[in-house]
């Protein structure tokens, strides 16, 4: 099976009670609603390995009749604002974006953002950069598993079944440090998903 998803949301208030960084330009907040997800494909699938199903010799009654399935999921990241910590406005009210001055892609995997291609705006005014303008990096998972069935007797069965979740043992980032002053700023520290993960049902 095969689903893919292309899809656009947005809006200018991700909340009932989202406060707009100017409330006489609510339209500067109108971007991509913090749910968004331009693509989504997911895969899943079940495959009776094609060989030894058939016959009593040992290697055949161990080795074949082995059942592969599983579900990939692969989806662009979310987007996230970038804020500043101070009220540079002079607004009364936080949850402001700094300038983008250039490309905000950073050298590495782990140093997501460039941190020069931000900006704190001049006091008295806002900040150019729009409203969740910025992706997570790219989400993919696959989760695999390993069945087969053994005949214990005429009416009588049993089922060994290993699941694998995880299976190339990467991180798939989700959280980035948007501390505008902080050391760790554009970096990936938290949020990574968890290593490979595999158990035995039997």
């Amino acid at each position: 099976n095969v689903a893919y998803t292309w899809s656009k949301a947005r809006t200018d208030a991700n909340g009932y009670n989202y406060t707009p960084m100017d409330s006489y330009n609510v339209r500067g907040d109108w971007g991509p609603s913090s749910y968004n997800r331009n693509h989504i494909l997911v895969l899943s699938y079940v495959y009776p390995l094609p060989f030894w199903r058939t016959g009593r010799e040992w290697y055949k009654v161990a080795l074949g009749g082995w059942q592969v399935s599983g579900v990939t999921t692969l989806q662009t990241g979310l987007p996230f604002n970038v804020t500043i910590p101070t009220d540079t406005a002079g607004t009364g009210v936080g949850n402001q974006r700094p300038n983008l001055l250039g490309d905000w892609q950073g050298p590495t995997r782990t140093q997501y953002l460039t941190p020069a291609a931000f900006a704190t705006p001049a006091a008295g005014t806002f900040g150019n950069l729009g409203a969740f303008a910025i992706y997570y990096p790219f989400f993919n998972n696959w989760d695999v598993s390993l069945q087969k069935t053994f005949r214990v007797t005429e009416r009588v069965n049993t089922a060994f079944r290993a699941e694998l979740f995880n299976v190339p043992n990467h991180l798939s980032y989700t959280g980035i440090s948007n501390s505008f002053t902080g050391s760790t700023y554009g970096q990936i520290t938290l949020g990574a998903r968890e290593p490979a993960q595999a158990r035995e049902l039997p």
